[in-house]
């Protein structure tokens, strides 16, 4: 079961394994690393295990993937969007919880 996690407070709070995280794209950095900003303002990093990355230009994303410890998200999938906002996030927790598997390539 995924979890969408759009605070930092939620993602400290989480007990969910799979989490699906939403944010605005501070930064990328070679190697796959990504900095998110959610909706509270806190940042989280987001590790990509995958070859599956942003774009460059990407705004706003959404990682699929597993808290590693902290704020920090190992991920499986990266979707990136030029507008983002809770409904879309929504729909796209709902395509990860429906086919997840297919989407990381298992």
């Amino acid at each position: 079961m995924s979890v969408l996690v759009c605070s930092a407070y939620a993602l400290k709070k989480n007990q969910a394994t799979s989490v699906c995280v939403a944010g605005r794209v501070v930064s990328l950095e070679e190697g796959g690393d990504v900095k998110l900003e959610m909706a509270d303002g806190e940042r989280v990093s987001v590790t990509s295990k995958s070859a599956n990355s942003l774009s460059p230009d990407a705004k706003y994303a959404l990682a699929f993937g597993t808290v590693s410890k902290g704020m920090a998200v190992d991920a499986d999938v990266f979707c990136s969007f030029e507008h983002m906002d809770l409904a879309c996030a929504k729909r796209a927790e709902g395509l990860f919880e429906t086919h997840g598997d297919f989407l990381r390539g298992n």
